[in-house]
Order: C-alpha cells, then sequence, then structure tokens
C-alpha cells in the first residue's frame, strides 16, 4: 500500500497529466498550431493555484529566490551552461543518430506548417517569442521539471535508482508531447533533452530559474534562425 504522500503524488500526476492531455485535445479542432502552448499555460496557472492552496506555493517546485549573493551571482553562468547542454545535446542525438542511419535533423513538416507565417513576419515572430518563454521556458520547466520531477522523487522515495527513475519519466512525457507535430525526431531528440534538463534540475538544487531562461534563449535562437531564413 502506498503512504500518504506517495498516494498524493499520484494522484496528482494523473491528474495534472490528464488536464494537460485531456485539454489539448479539446482545444486542437480549434486552433491546431497554438493548441499546446494555450493548453500548456492554462493548465499551469491551475497547477500554481492549486499549489498556492496547498500552502506549497511555487518555490516548492523550484521557483525559490536565490538567498545568497553568490547564488544570484551563479545563476547566470547556470543558464548559459544550460542553453549550451540543450544545444550540445540535440547536436549530439543528431549525429548518433546519422552514424545509426537515422536522420533525426531532417525538415519536419510538422515543424514548418506550425511556423509557416513566421518568415519574414515581424508580428507573427514576435507573438511567437512570446509564446516560447511563457509557454516553452515557463510552463515546459515548471511542469516537466519543477512539477513531474518533484513527485517521482516522492513516489519512488525508497526504491533503487529513485533519482534516475524520477528524471527518465517526465524527460518521456516530455519528448511524447512533442510527437504530435515533430514526429519521431521530436520523441527522440526532445526526450533526450528533457533527460539533460531534469539532470541539471538536480544538480541546481531544484532550482528552475536557470532552466527556464536557458530553454527560452535556445528556443528564440531556432525561432530567430526561421524569421530571418537562416540556413543552418
Amino acid at each position: 500500500m502506498l503512504s500518504a504522500d506517495k498516494s498524493l503524488a499520484l494522484k496528482e500526476v494523473i491528474g495534472f497529466g490528464s488536464l494537460v492531455v485531456i485539454s489539448k485535445l479539446l482545444v486542437d479542432p480549434l486552433t491546431w498550431k497554438f493548441s499546446g502552448p494555450i493548453t500548456l499555460i492554462g493548465s499551469m496557472l491551475i497547477l500554481a493555484i492549486y499549489l498556492h492552496r496547498r500552502g506549497e506555493g511555487l518555490a516548492g517546485i523550484g521557483f525559490a529566490v536565490p538567498g545568497s549573493l553568490k547564488s544570484k551571482l551563479m545563476i547566470l553562468p547556470k543558464c548559459l551552461l544550460t542553453a549550451a547542454a540543450i544545444i550540445l545535446t540535440g547536436v549530439t542525438v543528431a549525429k548518433t543518430g546519422e552514424l545509426l542511419g537515422l536522420n533525426l535533423v531532417k525538415d519536419n513538416a510538422g515543424i514548418a506548417e506550425r511556423l509557416a507565417d513566421v518568415p519574414g513576419n515581424l508580428n507573427m515572430y514576435l507573438l511567437w517569442l512570446g509564446l516560447i518563454w511563457v509557454s516553452s521556458g515557463l510552463c515546459e520547466e515548471m511542469f516537466f521539471r519543477g512539477f513531474l520531477i518533484t513527485r517521482m522523487l516522492t513516489l519512488f522515495n525508497g526504491i533503487k535508482f529513485q533519482r534516475t527513475l524520477s528524471v527518465f519519466f517526465p524527460a518521456l512525457s516530455f519528448g511524447l508531447v512533442h510527437v504530435y507535430y515533430q514526429g519521431l525526431q521530436g520523441l527522440i531528440i526532445t526526450g533526450f533533452i528533457g533527460l539533460t534538463l531534469g539532470t541539471l534540475f538536480l544538480l541546481f538544487n531544484r532550482n528552475l530559474w536557470p532552466l527556464v531562461i536557458g530553454h527560452g534563449l535556445v528556443n528564440s535562437l531556432s525561432l530567430t534562425a526561421v524569421y530571418q531564413q537562416w540556413d543552418i
């Protein structure tokens, strides 16, 4: 039988995981391009209210303000390390895929369709830039790292490889939610990036701020490449 803490953690994971998936399916017919950001932002607002009412707040899942001057000064290096780690992970997985006969960096029709209005369009670029920082940078890190990993650590408490399992399952979920517009390459590359981000979350003593900023920087760079129509 599960302890009270583990039982609650399991209910929270199932409840908020279902909220994200079901709301995504409901919004999809209305606006496929924006359904992911809309439903994730909405779900995280509900999660924030839930955590506040429980007395845990956002600090409990990684949004605590650094206390010491040293901790504050370390935020920037950690942000840059996060951004570099995301890029390095993506390149390494892609190159490994090539050695295995998999082309994981081929042109993706889903990504192209989703961002079809961005090249040369300043208004759409700025809209997606805002969505990137709020949805990808803030909300994805809040849910897949801050919320899921802290709950998994509770679920796997006392089990061998607790930390490994607590990073693996959120990373797998992170890859799966990108399949709808990125396909197999999204599952593999994004899944491995999820492993990297989850590991950094634990190494940074469950501090989400470097992950939020680093994630936002990398996605902003990718979006800018689309807007400027850079051939990279």
